[in-house]
């Protein structure tokens, strides 16, 4: 054989290997790291012997015991709301300061996510820190009717999570999710785990979902729609109804939906991405 034809015999087949490998990189990349929950998922259980009410943290107070609030969110976000006299600090720097350590600390965020702060907690107690997280979080203390420094209406969306936030959350088995939405939304069951459907939004409704919770349980309420439009007057219903730690998701299933769309497309290739992003939006194109 020819030395030309040999070298053309070895470059076709070195095409077909890497486009091959191209291929299956591609399959790859659009499936590995789906965000979708099936439906049948285990659910993850937290460790909630670090959870504490409001009503234990006040008890607590009034007995002139040395608590600290620490609030672990941005400073942008202690700025706007806060807890009268609690500090902020950023939740992986506490264990770096040991003068903490005369203090019975609480932790409190938003009430909504607790996984990052749990496994805070369990490096804290392992360095001789006594640590508890406030179960529902500044909005647990908004229900409560408790002060704050700060924003008023800042304090009305504390109860307010984004589609990132549920998405860190919502393998936890303390979630209780409640779809309100006007009409049946398909993806409703896949998206979100053990999902509750209520539609004729009455106290007697929303009793008949929790009627099997026991009262003195920690569990967390995530409300959604549609579209995320129309909560003030759901909050009514539910304050009624005296259901206590309930969030609300911003922008509703649809807002979600989009989130996961762009999380999927972060994860693949940069050409892919390219080719999503310039498609036509109406016809696809």
């Amino acid at each position: 054989m020819k030395p030309f034809q040999s070298l053309k015999i070895v470059l076709i087949v070195s095409a077909i290997l890497l486009i091959s490998v191209q291929v299956n990189a591609e399959d790859r990349e659009t499936t590995v790291g789906d965000p979708n929950i099936e439906c049948d998922q285990v659910l993850k259980k937290h460790d909630l012997s670090f959870a504490v009410s409001v009503e234990a943290v006040l008890h607590k107070m009034k007995q002139k015991r040395k608590i600290l609030i620490l609030d672990v969110r941005s400073p942008q976000e202690f700025g706007k709301v806060h807890i009268p006299g609690s500090m902020n600090v950023p939740l992986y720097s506490i264990k770096t300061k040991p003068f903490l350590k005369t203090s019975q600390l609480v932790l409190v965020n938003n009430g909504y996510i607790y996984a990052p702060l749990e496994n805070e907690c369990i490096k804290l107690k392992e360095k001789a820190f006594d640590v508890s997280i406030l179960w529902g979080g500044l909005s647990a203390w908004k229900e409560k009717g408790l002060d704050f420094d700060g924003d008023v209406f800042a304090v009305k969306e504390l109860n307010r999570i984004s589609s990132q936030d549920f998405f860190q959350e919502k393998e936890s088995r303390e979630n209780i999710i409640i779809d309100v939405s006007s009409k049946v939304i398909p993806e409703s069951g896949q998206l979100f785990p053990d999902v509750r459907h209520i539609h004729d939004l009455t106290e007697k409704s929303f009793h008949n979902v929790l009627k099997e919770i026991d009262p003195g349980r920690f569990y967390t309420v995530l409300i959604f729609n549609e579209n995320g439009q129309g909560y003030d007057i759901l909050e009514r219903a539910v304050k009624k109804a005296e259901i206590r730690n309930v969030f609300y998701l911003t922008g509703g299933i649809n807002e979600y939906k989009r989130f996961l769309k762009n999380f999927a497309l972060s994860r693949t290739s940069k050409e892919n991405r390219i080719k999503n992003v310039n498609k036509c939006i109406p016809c696809g194109q």
